[in-house]
């Protein structure tokens, strides 16, 4: 049974991803269509490629991921397959950070796939719902469009080393509040080490001192910073909430998207 999956900025309940479930369905009815998440922050491809890498390795063979952001008529169109899985896209400023550099890919145009409307104004609809349809019914991506010139090259912004620090970014805070960074685990390891090390917040008696393994490792309503499922680093709050859905590690500790995190090294 061929899986879909959905990546975009259209905002929960938009009626945008009815339409492109609906089209996908009658094109291609034994598919079973999984939403990542709608909430990518809007026009940031760099965000829904952050979602997709965590996912995508969940997923089996011959999944078919649609990145729904940042699309545009004007913009060249990718079909790529990538680790026996099939990527849909823009080919934009991040989609290319989807794939690991000297991996193995296959890019197509998707220069075979024509617009059944004559003013289109739908791409994610117009191009990548035949595309999918066509390779979820079992058909060769080659049949598609052409052999694609290699894509747009994007780059993270990596963490930083000082001689007495680490410093990183908050790339993403989730729905309960908590900041995940751009620090991985490998990059803590290997910089960070055995040294004893301080997370300063806008507090003293908030700075993080140790990284731990699980939320509940501390009380309930504590700063909590670990390595998350994906394996960056996160700074959270373990099961903390307030009226108005506030209280996370963004409220408390004064974290929000593109902050540096300094890591400062204490020995």
């Amino acid at each position: 049974m061929p899986i879909v999956t959905l990546t975009s900025d259209y905002g929960e309940g938009s009626p945008h991803i009815a339409q492109l479930k609906g089209a996908l369905l009658s094109r291609a009815p034994q598919a079973t269509l999984v939403d990542v998440t709608h909430s990518v922050r809007k026009f940031d491809p760099l965000e829904a490629v952050f979602h997709l890498r965590q996912i995508a390795p969940e997923f089996p063979d011959e999944t078919i991921h649609l990145m729904c952001v940042k699309v545009a008529c004007n913009r060249p169109l990718r079909l790529v397959k990538y680790r026996r899985q099939y990527f849909l896209g823009a080919d934009n400023e991040a989609f290319g950070l989807l794939f690991d550099e000297g991996e193995p890919l296959l890019a197509f145009d998707l220069s075979a796939v024509r617009s059944e409307r004559p003013l289109p104004t739908f791409p994610e609809r117009e191009w990548f719902v035949p595309a999918a349809a066509h390779l979820a019914n079992g058909g060769a991506p080659e049949l598609l469009g052409r052999v694609a010139p290699p894509l747009q090259p994007g780059a993270w912004i990596p963490p930083r080393v000082e001689s007495d620090a680490l410093i990183g970014r908050v790339l993403y805070i989730d729905h309960y509040g908590n900041a995940v960074t751009n620090i991985t685990r490998e990059v803590f390891e290997r910089v960070v080490g055995e040294r004893s090390f301080l997370i300063p917040m806008r507090s003293t008696r908030m700075d993080f001192r140790k990284v731990h393994a699980h939320y509940d490792d501390v009380s309930i309503g504590d700063s909590v910073a670990l390595f998350n499922a994906a394996g960056y680093l996160e700074l959270a709050m373990n099961n903390q909430s307030a009226p108005g859905g506030n209280g996370g590690a963004d409220a408390l500790l004064g974290l929000f998207r593109d902050q540096d995190v300094r890591i400062e090294f204490t020995s």
